[in-house]
């Protein structure tokens, strides 16, 4: 099977990559390279020429640190297990497989000089919300591993990193083991049209896709960074050689998300303020500036990006002014500028602002150069102007007392909050609903994001459905005359 996937794959496309997803230990890897598709037990022959292994590219595997023995090891002096049930310990099991992967194929020859080497990608991984049995489990513990061990993936070479799963299919109180905690999003109400909901672990997992999407692990300044031995990270570079570091401090205690460390950049790195950004940036859009000495550290990773230019705001609304400086010793510049669709500007000072009228996302580039022409500094960065939404909804009749209400709001709606005159509200896109009283009923719609939340009210008619009169169960009770 696997030679023929292979040869049909590599006859389609050439550069498609041939992967042994989900290979569950390195036994099963060995007895793939040991052998060939010969049905007489593997034998390589004229008519079976090479083994398994020159049928694939890549090895996907599975890293739950917590059922893959990562956080406990047994004592002989305790005549028990010693348990490390923390992020870091977790966050290390990739590698601790790969690296048992790795030695299998060393093996066979498969390090580069006999053979080529072999792609590394995750098909599967996570760890639960919530506590089973002795296993880890906390939205802490989650969150705090969804970024390490993609931060430790990249600078592992593993290229790839699937977090099992989109959503969670059970609500959190009533999860009865592990995997149905574990997803991006909460479980979805496919029934409601509500907005998907983040765990903690989707978020984490935006923020560090988000901020470290094209860049380049640099092993070098991560070594010359002189991380302590409590703290964890590394340096990763841009195209422009911009770099953003992430740094948190290292859990050592048995189901404990409590560490703190503190960190200063060496003076040789000539830093700028950096620009820091927290585990949920990619929900928040939030960033703040941060100094490079005396970082104080928690267990939960932290992004920080060096500033070669700065911008008063990133995130704006239509109408707003966003100031430009240049941190660097350039003796000469070149900025362009994109404030509109259709209109880009170039700027040569120190110091400028720009104003932004119109809804999108728009470049800045810079570069910087000294008194010899030489390019010294580079950097891009992106301004998201939003605009306040629109808001209207439409009200169907579908019974007296029942509506069918729709929002018609902009699509740049981040929340859609109905209020009603009987006290009652909901905050969803769409919904039904049943009024119990007669008379004029207000219903108000406020759409809401960043920039504003305007309003609308609309006053429908409602007819509630009468009491019933005459006689009660306690008078009569029909007659029942069909079958069984």
């Amino acid at each position: 099977m696997l030679r023929i996937s292979y040869e049909v794959i590599k006859s389609v496309d050439p550069n498609a990559y041939v992967v042994t997803s989900g290979l569950g230990y390195p036994s099963f890897l060995d007895a793939i390279l040991r052998n060939s598709d010969n049905p007489d037990n593997g034998k390589v022959t004229p008519q079976y020429p090479v083994k398994g292994g020159a049928y694939f590219d890549g090895i996907g595997y599975h890293a739950y640190p917590h059922f893959d023995d990562a956080l406990r090891q047994y004592s002989d002096i305790k005549n028990d297990f010693e348990y490390y049930r923390h992020s870091d310990a977790a966050a290390v099991d990739p590698e601790r497989i790969k690296l048992q992967f790795e030695s299998v194929l060393k093996n066979y020859g498969y390090t580069g000089a006999q053979f080529p080497k072999k792609l590394f990608l995750i098909t599967e991984s996570n760890l639960p919300r919530k506590e089973f049995s002795n296993f880890i489990g906390s939205s802490e513990a989650q969150k705090n591993f969804m970024i390490k061990a993609f931060v430790n993936c990249i600078k592992n070479d593993i290229f790839q990193f699937h977090v099992f799963k989109l959503a969670e299919e059970t609500d959190f109180s009533n999860a009865t083991y592990e995997f149905d905690v574990m997803g991006l999003y909460k479980k979805i109400n496919y029934n409601n049209k509500t907005k998907p909901e983040f765990t903690e672990e989707g978020i984490a997992f935006k923020t560090g896709s988000q901020l470290l999407f094209g860049l380049k692990y640099d092993s070098v300044k991560t070594k010359t960074m002189l991380l302590p031995t409590s703290v964890g990270g590394g340096a990763f570079k841009d195209v422009n050689g911009v770099y953003t570091f992430v740094l948190w401090a290292k859990t050592t205690i048995d189901k404990s998300e409590v560490a703190s460390a503190t960190y200063s950049f060496p003076t040789s790195f000539a830093l700028n303020d950096l620009i820091k950004r927290q585990w949920d940036f990619g929900l928040t859009q939030t960033q703040t500036t941060s100094l490079t000495q005396n970082i104080p550290l928690t267990a939960t990773p932290v992004f920080f990006t060096e500033s070669k230019i700065k911008a008063s705001a990133q995130f704006i609304c239509e109408g707003t002014a966003v100031q430009f400086e240049d941190l660097t010793p350039s003796v000469s510049r070149n900025w362009s500028v994109q404030i509109s669709p259709t209109q880009t500007m170039t700027e040569t000072g120190k110091t400028f602002s720009k104003t932004y009228l119109l809804k999108g996302k728009y470049p800045v580039n810079f570069v910087g150069k000294d008194a010899n022409g030489n390019e010294i500094a580079k950097q891009t960065l992106m301004i998201d102007v939003e605009k306040t939404p629109t808001v209207d909804f439409q009200a169907v009749k579908t019974q007296q007392n029942i509506y069918q209400l729709k929002s018609l709001a902009s699509s740049n709606t981040t929340e859609s909050k109905w209020q009603f005159s009987d006290g009652s509200m909901a905050i969803l896109p769409d919904l039904q609903k049943v009024f119990y009283q007669t008379g004029n009923v207000n219903i108000t719609l406020t759409a809401k994001n960043r920039c504003g939340s305007p309003s609308m009210s609309k006053s429908v008619v409602v007819k509630a459905p009468a009491a019933p009169k005459g006689s009660t169960a306690n008078q009569a009770t029909p007659q029942y005359s069909d079958a069984f």
